[in-house]
């Protein structure tokens, strides 16, 4: 109960700071490439072939954010940097050593998090360059909150959604992607939320009368989060918010489930009526084999 009692106001500014100086470091997209990687390739569902099985890696890290420039007439990311395709190159290659995987494996109840704590925090932070370069580009497209919900959910989903659907694995188009599509969308429309000023101010009033606002006001408070939030503090939420959701997700496998997982693709098995055995009709038993003598056909 002490540690309740101290002073924790030096957090919230702390995890910005060390944040926005961390984001954008090769490091950091290394182990966000080595968490894609891991997941395809602990879930089973890269394409077989290591040249496949890298242009799969290199969708679902970077397709979703280069589709929303090219939705958007802007030049990808991964066009203008040299650092993109080598690391997420390098990370995939890693995955596929069998010392790495293995360890990460092993120690899956701590690697994990982590990982998907890097994953939210560098989508938070492609969120907000995505939406800010939409809405900056012209006075419509500041009016425009649904496209930079689209835009914003799309540039940090829209590669997972895009492989699901177009791999082996998918169990069948218009399917709903999964849990962590519902994390991105919701926070790609609450960072919208918090930069437009009409939508800010109704759900300011909205939440002006929500029953949990003193606790979380009290929350916020002790851990340094100010009232007024700045660009920076609105990303570092969405970070947040997004490692929650994922980390639900990650807890309660059964709602974390996606198109491509195996849990979604169904064997249907042919139906066995009876067979004919010397003219009479016998009931088929597929676990049995039928050893009397004579031509079998199977009836219809």
């Amino acid at each position: 109960m002490d540690i309740l009692k101290q002073d924790l106001s030096f957090l919230w500014p702390t995890v910005r700071r060390e944040a926005s100086q961390a984001i954008g470091h090769p490091v950091i997209g290394l182990v966000h490439s080595l968490w894609i990687a891991y997941s395809l390739k602990k879930a089973n569902l890269g394409p077989n072939g290591p040249f496949r099985g890298l242009l799969a890696h290199l969708l679902v890290s970077l397709g979703g954010s280069t589709l929303a420039c090219l939705i958007t007439q802007r030049t990808p990311p991964i066009l203008l940097s040299n650092f993109y395709i080598p690391i997420y190159t390098l990370g995939y290659v890693l995955i596929n050593t069998p010392l790495v995987f293995s360890i990460l494996s092993i120690f899956s109840f701590i690697t994990e998090p982590v990982l998907m704590t890097v994953d939210a925090f560098t989508r938070a932070w492609t969120l907000s360059a995505l939406v800010d370069s939409f809405i900056s580009a012209s006075p419509v497209h500041k009016e425009a909150q649904l496209g930079q919900i689209l835009i914003g959910t799309i540039g940090i989903t829209g590669g997972g959604v895009l492989y699901s659907y177009f791999s082996n694995n998918m169990a069948k188009m218009g399917s709903y992607p999964g849990w962590n599509f519902t994390v991105g969308a919701s926070v790609a429309t609450l960072y919208v939320i918090c930069k437009d000023s009409y939508l800010g101010s109704i759900a300011s009033d909205y939440w002006k009368h929500t029953p949990v606002r003193p606790h979380v006001l009290g929350l916020t408070k002790a851990i340094g989060m100010p009232k007024l939030l700045k660009d920076d503090d609105v990303r570092l939420l969405c970070a947040l918010l997004l490692a929650g959701g994922f980390m639900l997700g990650w807890l309660f496998s059964g709602s974390n489930q996606s198109i491509g997982s195996k849990k979604n693709v169904v064997m249907i098995k042919p139906k066995i009526t009876d067979v004919k055995i010397n003219g009479k009709s016998v009931p088929a038993n597929p676990g049995t084999t039928v050893g009397t003598p004579g031509k079998a056909t199977r009836t219809k």
